[in-house]
């Protein structure tokens, strides 16, 4: 079955830059990307000499008037360095958007001539009148992140943006052209929750991971039914790889059971214990939250909301070889919240915590790590100094006492 994008690449129509340069990308927050509102999402694919970059935002608001908005690009060689290596914008015109669910789709395509790894690609949409209200977004550039597919859904055809499917999920692995054979090698996984920030080690990717079936692809539709870490070959290449999700309601926790995993972070293992051991899970979650709130009802509601639609918002956004809240950096989300500030580098994220009625200022520092299966894996820099403020972040959880 041949794949049909829905979307005409912005390439065509790329214009010289006759605007300022945006500002080195290590110097900018990209806080507002760690934000289910403002959050914008990117994937990549290597279409023979071109790179096809597809955004999507979460912002439809912000795209009300497109007539008055202007898109440019820049390549960085680094995140830190202020030279570009290429350059362009364009004006958008209202047909090369697409607005679905509250959510804009767009895409483009640079020449790979113009692009040396590693480098940063920062892309920029600004208001014609309202210039500093600019929207950034930037993309690590590595041989590696440009693959030569994207997933896509089976039933839309619009790309997942995300490297994960539930069991019985329909997608594609949609490459460009004639596409070439290709491979999913499922493997076994079983993958813990992220240590304290204070340990000494944090959880790696098991260096050997049990290869349990192999299926062959090309351009038709694929639904996998088992669990597991998939890695996806193409052309007998490694290219990258996903991960199956048993729960349909996924990034999205609904069961009882599920509900009782990422309150590893604000439990004892006996606690827990005693809530998967319970008759009625679902009543001894409740009553967990509800002790929690001192009988509270109205604040019990408060926090089961709060702490789980930081899951389900931490399984959207750092979902890699596993679970998005069994990662550091989901870890961190669901008992901090938001960072206020994120400033990216090549080799790792900065967040930063402003003090208010939760904490004072607190810095947190993840290194990304080498991984096969996708580019999101990141792990955090632990210390000593970090345990004060951690204990203090979770009393507050476990007194009720917690902001939004």
């Amino acid at each position: 079955m041949k794949i049909l994008l829905w979307l005409p690449a912005f390439a065509a129509v790329l214009l010289s830059v006759g605007c300022s340069r945006p500002p080195v990308p290590s110097k900018q927050n990209h806080g507002f990307q760690y934000k289910p509102e403002s959050a914008v999402h990117h994937d990549l694919r290597l279409e023979g000499d071109s790179l096809h970059v597809y955004l999507k935002f979460a912002d439809a608001g912000y795209f009300a008037s497109p007539r008055d908005l202007q898109f440019s690009y820049a390549v960085y060689l680094s995140y830190k360095e202020p030279d570009q290596i290429a350059s362009d914008s364009l004006k958008i015109k209202p047909n090369q958007l697409r607005i679905i669910q509250n959510q804009v789709y767009l895409d483009f395509k640079i020449p790979v001539s113009k692009i040396k790894y590693p480098s940063v690609l920062l892309t920029k949409i600004t208001p014609r009148f309202e210039p500093k209200n600019a929207l950034r977004h930037d993309i690590p550039l590595t041989a590696t992140a440009a693959k030569p597919y994207i997933l896509l859904d089976g039933n839309t055809g619009l790309p997942l943006f995300q490297n994960y499917v539930t069991s019985g999920q329909s997608f594609f692995i949609a490459q460009a052209g004639v596409p070439s054979p290709g491979e999913l090698k499922q493997y076994e996984a079983s993958f813990t929750a992220a240590l304290p920030p204070m340990a000494k080690k944090g959880t790696n990717v098991p260096p050997g991971l049990k290869k349990l079936n192999t299926f062959s692809f090309l351009a038709d539709t694929l639904s996998l039914t088992q669990p597991g870490l998939y890695a996806i070959e193409i052309g007998g290449k490694q290219a990258g790889g996903l991960f199956v999700e048993t729960s349909q309601s996924f990034p999205e926790l609904t069961t009882a059971q599920d509900l009782i995993h990422p309150l590893i972070y604000l439990t004892s293992s006996e606690e827990r214990k005693r809530l998967y051991e319970a008759k009625d899970p679902k009543a001894a979650i409740d009553k967990f939250w509800l002790d929690v709130a001192s009988g509270n009802q109205a604040a019990a509601r408060r926090l089961i909301r709060v702490y789980y639609e930081r899951v389900a918002d931490a399984n959207r956004f750092f979902s890699a070889h596993k679970a998005g809240w069994l990662t550091d950096r989901g870890m961190i989300y669901l008992v901090f919240g938001a960072p206020d500030i994120v400033n990216r580098f090549g080799d790792r994220e900065e967040w930063a915590y402003i003090a208010n009625q939760n904490h004072g200022d607190v810095r947190f520092v993840f290194s990304k790590k080498e991984n096969t299966f996708t580019q999101n894996h990141y792990e955090l820099v632990r210390s000593a100094y970090l345990e004060s403020i951690w204990y203090n972040m979770v009393e507050q959880w476990r007194s009720g006492t917690i902001a939004n």
